[in-house]
């Protein structure tokens, strides 16, 4: 149980910091929010989350362009109908939240880094079972709120104190993500720089 979770919520901070680098005004706003709860720099903590809103639509946004669990298999229990087929008992299907998180009929703009769509007033209107970064129903991911809580006071502590930059030189690698149980980056080069 305590090594549980470690590649996954690696890789999601991996993406995140990425992402952020590729959005700069993204970036900004949320050190501009980490700075008003970490003024000193620093590390967070579990009761500085609430006062972290944008930091978590970050999080979740990142989790949504790449989920690291990229594909799940279930087992049929029971004869059930899906998509208009038959499926018997003990049938194995292949459920993908990578390709769900990229379905235009359930996020607009799906291909779009845009953290503001888990504003409450926008989240609000997409289907209940769309996001599935920790999958979803009994079988979602046991450890989904504190993945969610450790890549938070995580990328809160290290934002306070660093900015993510490109190491200089280096061309960013934007091969597709090795398909391995766990989507992460193939190589992800950067250098933090030391803020204030």
């Amino acid at each position: 149980m305590l090594l549980a979770g470690t590649e996954t919520t690696a890789s999601q901070l991996s993406w995140t910091l990425r992402l952020l680098m590729a959005h700069p005004e993204v970036l900004a706003a949320v050190q501009t929010e980490i700075d008003a709860v970490l003024p000193d720099g620093r590390p967070a903590r579990w009761d500085d989350l609430p006062r972290l809103p944008r930091t978590a639509r970050v999080l979740t946004e990142s989790l949504r362009l790449r989920p690291p669990g990229w594909v799940l298999l279930r087992t049929c229990t029971r004869e059930t109908e899906l998509g208009g087929r038959v499926l018997p008992r003990g049938a194995q299907v292949l459920l993908s939240p990578y390709v769900a998180h990229h379905n235009p009929r359930i996020f607009a703009d799906p291909a779009v880094f845009d953290p503001d769509r888990w504003l409450p007033e926008r989240a609000a209107a997409l289907p209940r079972w769309g996001f599935a970064g920790f999958a979803n129903g009994p079988r979602q991911c046991l450890g989904a709120d504190y993945a969610r809580t450790e890549a938070a006071i995580a990328l809160a502590t290290v934002l306070a104190r660093w900015h993510p930059a490109p190491v200089p030189g280096r061309r960013g690698d934007d091969r597709p993500p090795r398909l391995t149980t766990v989507l992460r980056p193939q190589r992800l080069r950067l250098r933090p720089l030391a803020r204030g």
